[in-house]
């Protein structure tokens, strides 16, 4: 199984540019960390054309801590950001707002490249 970070770069290399795009327009970054499981992260780099996907040392202007058991539903586009975070069950740093203008397009991705 690939990590985080292997599996967001493959999604990023199969989006159409039409993709792309609506990631990048956030400008921002988003560390995704995962609980209790340094490096298992990722951090995405949505402010830049095209988007780009590093470890989860570099730090995001967003930044999500998940449970590794979040992280897998994550990777596999099952996980609702959004209602996560605002009931409290996801921790966030950071003007969350921007990440969730593409949580739509990301989850989509994930759940079409499987996890």
């Amino acid at each position: 199984m690939s990590t985080l970070r292997e599996h967001l770069d493959g999604i990023l290399r199969d989006a159409d540019e039409a993709q792309l795009e609506r990631l990048g327009r956030t400008g921002t970054s988003v560390a995704i960390r995962v609980i209790g499981k340094p490096g298992a992260g990722a951090t995405l780099l949505l402010d830049r054309h095209p988007p780009a996907v590093t470890g989860d040392d570099e730090p995001g202007q967003v930044a999500l801590d998940l449970t590794p058991e979040q992280a897998e539903a994550y990777r596999s586009g099952r996980l609702n950001v959004p209602n996560e975070a605002f009931s409290g069950a996801i921790t966030f740093r950071g003007p969350v707002r921007l990440y969730l203008a593409v949580d739509p397009v990301l989850r989509h991705l994930l759940a079409v490249h499987g996890g």
